[in-house]
């Protein structure tokens, strides 16, 4: 007797989840510090239904509209301090923990940190903005071989800095605008590091499509800078780009839940 009870409780193991049915719907979106209709971009996020969505380029102007026009479908938010950084944000349906902002020791942004309870289990979630290629001002457009030249080791100098404020044996998310123009530096150490590009695990097409919107002289230069990137605790189930007009970005957004 106590031999099939234990046969049966065995199969009771097997056949019950260790977690729930209930994905994770997250994304990154560059919504453009000078973007002309903010209502379109807060239409976009609304439509996207997510869970948690990573947000760059957020200006002291827009954190009020996306405060009152999401606050219900996004409770708990976190946008650092007006003396941190007016770059990020993360807007969330699930309470927010240890959150967190890094100003970048190399680059002209920052990175934000929180923590997240899915299913039962802690998520660690990073939101990065790395540095771009300056070509606001005449100074900078003289210097842009240079920042061509380097921009792979500002990044990884920045991935170092992301990878002491992370937890291991912690499953994690790191996601945002990576601005990948002259280096792919950041998507080849979170390869190096064992996450998972949540985009081009799903689609063949993943390091070709184009994320970021930009033309010279009409012809198409854009390129994929935005990502998210999971830790192999979690599993894409879906992944896609959503268009993000008015922004030069459109959003990317996957759908996650628990490896088996």
């Amino acid at each position: 007797m106590c031999d099939c009870a234990l046969i049966g409780l065995i199969l009771v193991l097997r056949s019950t989840p260790l977690f729930g049915t209930e994905p994770l719907r997250v994304a990154t979106y560059n919504i453009f510090v000078g973007n002309p209709d903010l209502e379109r971009s807060v239409g976009v996020i609304l439509a996207a239904d997510l869970d948690l969505v990573a947000l760059q380029e957020v200006s002291h102007r827009h954190i009020d509209v996306l405060t009152t026009r999401l606050s219900e479908r996004f409770p708990y938010r976190f946008f650092p301090d007006s003396g941190q950084s007016d770059g990020l944000a993360l807007l969330s349906r699930v309470p927010l923990a240890n959150e967190r902002y890094r100003p970048s020791r190399r680059g002209l942004n920052g990175f934000a940190f929180a923590e997240v309870e899915f299913d039962g289990r802690q998520v660690q979630v990073a939101n990065l903005h790395l540095d771009p290629i300056r070509t606001w001002t005449l100074a900078y457009k003289l210097t842009v071989p240079w920042q061509l030249l380097w921009q792979g080791t500002h990044h990884r100098s920045e991935l170092a800095q992301v990878s002491a404020e992370l937890r291991p044996m912690v499953a994690t998310i790191i996601l945002g605008d990576f601005n990948t123009i002259a280096s792919k530096a950041a998507p080849e150490e979170f390869t190096r590091w064992g996450l998972t590009d949540s985009y081009a695990a799903i689609h063949s097409n993943g390091k070709r499509v184009a994320t970021h919107r930009a033309a010279i002289l009409g012809v198409s230069v854009g390129r994929r800078i935005d990502y998210i990137f999971h830790s192999r605790e979690l599993r894409t189930v879906d992944s896609e780009l959503i268009p993000g007009e008015p922004s030069d970005h459109d959003m990317v957004r996957s759908t996650l839940e628990w490896s088996e």
